[in-house]
């Protein structure tokens, strides 16, 4: 089990769990995970080991929503 004790400010969906179940990648429209700082979705992939975010698409201004969010099997991608 997994346990964020980080809460985004706005909705997060489309969760996909690499196959060792270190990273965890999903689709959000928080502004306050990375500092990406606009309510426009971007794609984030969470690093259960080191407990840190990242932001894989860094927003831009695009109001577009994500197709389909997915991860490789070894979190890579």
């Amino acid at each position: 089990m997994i346990n964020i004790t980080r809460s985004g400010n706005n909705a997060s969906q489309q969760p996909s769990i690499s196959d060792n179940g270190r990273y965890i990648s999903f689709v959000s429209s928080a502004s306050n995970l990375t500092g990406d700082g606009n309510a426009f979705q971007d794609a984030f992939r969470y690093d259960a080991q080191t407990f840190t975010f990242q932001n894989l698409t860094h927003g831009g201004n695009s109001s577009t929503s994500m197709a389909k969010n997915t991860i490789t099997p070894d979190g890579r991608y």
